[in-house]
């Protein structure tokens, strides 16, 4: 027995809108960043066969939805590739994925930004605000950086 076109939709469209349901309850809930990002590709997953779907359904000569889900895979996969480096890259710095745990502001607040106390930028440490050379505080910056990366000369 041959299954309408419509109800092939309608099950293929409750798919789509499971698949993203899970992807959003997880990007919500989780609170590990690798985890974060399986369900950031579950939802653009969902979407594709959404595009898909409706580009069979509507006008299945023109291929606009295949054309698009084949740039959102591209999309996708470039995060999927940045994306385990960036969180490699915090848990070098932090040593933890989760994502409470990843403020980046943090690090600096607490801290003097300046390379010497007599030029405090307006840390709480010190809790003043005098003028100083903004070129030095970015190299105390980038020296600081470097040497958390593991990157010092």
């Amino acid at each position: 027995m041959i299954r309408s076109w419509s109800m092939m939709f309608e099950h293929v469209l409750i798919l789509s809108a499971y698949l993203f349901s899970i992807g959003i309850y997880g990007l919500i809930t989780s609170q590990n960043m690798v985890r974060a990002l399986m369900c950031l590709e579950l939802m653009l997953n969902a979407v594709n066969i959404n595009f898909v779907t409706f580009s069979d359904f509507f006008d299945s000569r023109q291929l606009k939805g295949n054309i698009f889900s084949i740039f959102v895979i591209a999309v996708a996969a470039a995060e999927a590739a940045i994306g385990p480096a960036i969180v490699s890259s915090i848990y070098r710095n932090r040593k933890s994925t989760r994502i409470n745990q990843s403020n980046f502001l943090n690090k600096y607040e607490t801290n003097c930004l300046c390379p010497r106390t007599e030029d405090c930028v307006g840390c709480k440490r010190c809790e003043s605000a005098c003028p100083t050379d903004f070129l030095s505080v970015r190299v105390y910056l980038w020296h600081e950086t470097t040497r958390s990366m593991g990157l010092a000369y």
